[in-house]
């Protein structure tokens, strides 16, 4: 055998070699996590995310990651390795950038699964909500969910265009729902009701709309408070939407 022909079969062994060892390795076990600051409070302020005690983000009222969250805004996932993280939220840094940690948990991510953690307020104490936001999408309908964040809101329930959302009635704080199909609508009319205490009345607490997409997944945050105590306006009760997927 001609010495060229020794080195060709030399070579593609060598890179079939390299090939096989390529492919059997596997890919790393990721999870997908977002933040969610969902206390009025922080309007205009920041809160320091740290993850095992490492800067992880700074967010200020309303803000997923992506900036402010309005009517709508896109889902703010980032990639992390799979396992136990110490995640805290802190108060809003001094001067030096130092901040003390307002409330701090321990959480578990699994692998190829997508996660929110929502900073909450109940009227001065702090805590931390978890929703796993992974669901099956409907190629024929649009997927919706609520997450209460009002402190002084009450029970809620969704409607839209005067018809109850299944599965999203007497929603309370604190409470996740499970994803519900409605159909897509280009302008639909969202309402947040609740029911007068004092009359038995149903009444609007929050008119909101924006297109509901066949096939995409929708997380509704009602936030704020009915009646701010410092009398802020920004910090009136309020509805925003992340589209998840």
């Amino acid at each position: 055998m001609k010495l060229k022909n020794i080195i060709t079969v030399l070579t593609f062994g060598v890179l079939a070699s390299c090939n096989k060892e390529a492919e059997m390795q596997p890919a790393p076990a990721v999870s997908y996590l977002m933040f969610y600051n969902g206390v009025a409070d922080f309007y205009g302020l920041n809160s320091l995310v740290l993850v095992n005690n490492t800067y992880g983000g700074s967010l200020d009222y309303n803000n997923n990651g992506r900036g402010l969250v309005g009517a709508f805004n896109a889902s703010s996932y980032r990639i992390t390795d799979t396992g136990r993280y110490r995640i805290a939220f802190t108060g809003t840094p001094d001067t030096s950038g130092k901040a003390d940690k307002i409330i701090e948990g321990v959480y578990h991510f699994e692998a190829a699964q997508h996660y929110t953690l929502y900073l909450a307020d109940s009227l001065g104490y702090y805590e931390t909500l978890v929703s796993k936001d992974d669901v099956t999408t409907d190629k024929a309908n649009a997927r919706l969910r609520l997450i209460h964040l009002g402190a002084d809101a009450g029970p809620v329930q969704v409607k839209i265009d005067s018809l109850p959302v299944e599965g999203l009635d007497n929603t309370r704080f604190r409470q996740v729902t499970k994803y519900a199909s409605v159909p897509p609508a280009v302008k639909p009319g969202i309402r947040i009701v609740y029911t007068d205490a004092d009359t038995g009345e149903e009444r609007i607490l929050i008119r909101k709309s924006f297109p509901l997409e066949a096939g995409k997944c929708y997380t509704m945050i009602l936030r704020g408070y009915k009646a701010p105590a410092d009398g802020n306006v920004n910090k009136t009760i309020n509805l925003s939407t992340i589209i998840n997927f």
